[in-house]
């Protein structure tokens, strides 16, 4: 079962490298590029039959522009539904709407140069975390 789960875990990751990969308008021989693999590899990585690993998923996360959780968001449910999960875990949100909503944010974040325009931002949503917990 706990296979199962893993490959599971591997396609899902697979199919977001695809699909993103596919959005950008790019080839299997781009993403061998970054990865320093061959496209065969990236075929495998894509269809789930090769997993990626951390330091190649946070190489993809800066070619393609989008943040870490990117290729996580999706599988973090089906990482805590298995015994290969961390107990802490369960905080963790895996809500794609969520998570298109935090990829936005840091994309909006990153185009902020000046830092007193980061640091407006910042206020701006601490402010409305405040005003909505006071309004219960």
């Amino acid at each position: 079962m706990e296979k199962e789960r893993r490959s599971a875990v591997h396609r899902e990751i697979g199919r977001r490298l695809k699909e993103h990969r596919d959005a950008m308008g790019r080839n299997q021989e781009f993403v061998a590029a970054i990865l320093g693999v061959t496209q065969q590899q990236v075929a495998n990585y894509e269809c789930g039959k090769h997993r990626l690993s951390v330091i190649q998923i946070v190489l993809l996360s800066d070619a393609f522009g989008v943040g870490r959780g990117y290729f996580l968001d999706t599988v973090a449910h089906m990482i805590h539904a298995g015994s290969f999960s961390h107990p802490e875990q369960s905080s963790y949100s895996g809500d794609p709407a969520a998570a298109a909503e935090r990829r936005r944010f840091d994309r909006a974040y990153k185009r902020l140069k000046a830092p007193e325009d980061r640091a407006l931002g910042l206020d701006l949503l601490e402010f409305v975390v405040r005003r909505r917990k006071q309004m219960g």
